[in-house]
């Protein structure tokens, strides 16, 4: 039952794989950025997409268009939850940090087999590796540690899908625009509740 629960978690946070992914829309600076009364990193992230997407939607046609889900992403502070040194922008520590928690699902602060490969499932292409369970947990306890992950993980296969202009640094409109382009698992540019990934 709880490996379930586990997996249910994982599966609604990373529903759709980021098959051909390509960054469509990231010339707009301002597209998906959080402004700049967001609250920092270490603040609790308010309730998901799902939990408030009537407030979400405010076409009231039950799906979230980039616009509206530009002001999700704000409203969440998604970013900014990842972002820990504040700059705007991610480095790869801290959007391999913020993958960990989002794979988390149940924060106990390890992920366990079942958690790793249905976000790795969700997230990539198949046959995408960022290294093998086993590998990655050094200690062979069964479970990742933050730090395991973080000093093992090759994290260049998501990251480069959202580094869009390839500087080594994810900005707020290329992490929203990839966070956009993975739920919309369809390619039809809205959302639906059935895509949403939180």
């Amino acid at each position: 039952m709880e490996r379930n629960s586990l997996l249910a978690v994982v599966v609604l946070f990373f529903l759709a794989p980021i098959a051909g992914f390509g960054l469509v829309g990231c010339d707009t600076p301002s597209m998906l950025e959080e402004s700049d009364e967001e609250s920092g990193p270490g603040e609790a992230v308010p309730e998901g997409l799902i939990d408030n997407w009537v407030e979400f939607d405010t076409t009231g046609d039950d799906v979230l268009d980039r616009e509206e889900y530009r002001q999700a992403i704000r409203d969440q502070r998604l970013f900014s939850q990842w972002d820990i040194d504040e700059d705007k922008q991610l480095n790869k520590e801290e959007f391999a940090r913020g993958m960990f928690d989002m794979w988390d699902g149940n924060n106990d602060g390890v992920l366990t087999e079942p958690q790793y490969m249905g976000a790795i499932d969700a997230w990539f292409e198949k046959g995408t590796e960022l290294g093998a369970f086993s590998s990655l947990d050094v200690d062979g306890d069964g479970q990742l540690t933050r730090d395991e992950f973080l000093q093992n993980v090759d994290i260049d296969p998501v990251f480069s899908r959202f580094d869009n202009d390839s500087d080594d640094n994810i900005a707020q409109n290329e992490y929203g625009e990839g966070l956009f382009i993975t739920n919309d698992s369809n390619g039809d540019g809205v959302i639906t509740q059935s895509e949403t990934l939180f």
